[in-house]
């Protein structure tokens, strides 16, 4: 799964981060400068690319990373 987690634009790793950290879709979105619905698109995508199905698993991944 590491190979999965390299292959995260840095945008994509950045708001996987601070979601698998705690922070909230709108935390996200203030913080980056971006809307909800983007922090969301990000998601949708970084799930698909790492094979996660929920926040605990990304979670998890990332600080096996």
């Amino acid at each position: 799964k590491r190979q999965s987690i390299d292959s995260l634009s840095p945008r994509e790793l950045d708001v996987a981060t601070r979601f698998g950290s705690g922070d909230d879709y709108r935390a996200i979105a203030a913080r980056l400068e971006i809307s909800p619905a983007t922090v969301r698109n990000h998601l949708r995508a970084v799930y698909a690319k790492v094979g996660v199905t929920n926040k605990v698993q990304l979670a998890k991944l990332l600080a096996e990373g």
